[in-house]
């Protein structure tokens, strides 16, 4: 109110006792209602490393890294069926990241909420 727009904003630490390593979390999210059924939505989620984490060896060659950074740009769309059900569609490209495999990834979903 007064536009259909929304911006949420997340920040966190995720600390570990033991390996992987402590991260660093960071959410930004704005959604947009084009219409009283249809709506879109982008998200940027980070994951960052606090580079604490010791590597797995094997061989004296370090065979998995602990720390990794991940930054994830999702893209979403979505549509209200009924009062309780809609479906969404979702597209997620890794942007950047270390240690890590990018790429894509796609979702469709049918959720109901009560």
């Amino acid at each position: 109110y007064p536009l259909p727009i929304y911006f949420g904003l997340e920040l966190g630490y995720r600390f570990r006792f033991e390996d992987p390593s402590d991260e660093y979390k960071l959410l930004a999210e704005l959604g947009y209602s084009v219409t009283d059924k249809f709506y879109l939505r982008t998200k940027v989620d980070a994951t960052l490393s606090v580079k604490n984490g010791d590597k797995i060896t094997a061989g004296g060659s370090t065979i998995i890294p602990i720390n990794y950074d991940l930054v994830k740009l999702n893209l979403t769309a979505g549509y209200l069926l009924s009062k309780n059900l809609g479906v969404e569609f979702t597209f997620t490209h890794d942007i950047a990241g270390k240690n890590i495999i990018a790429g894509n990834n796609y979702q469709l979903a049918l959720y109901y909420f009560f």
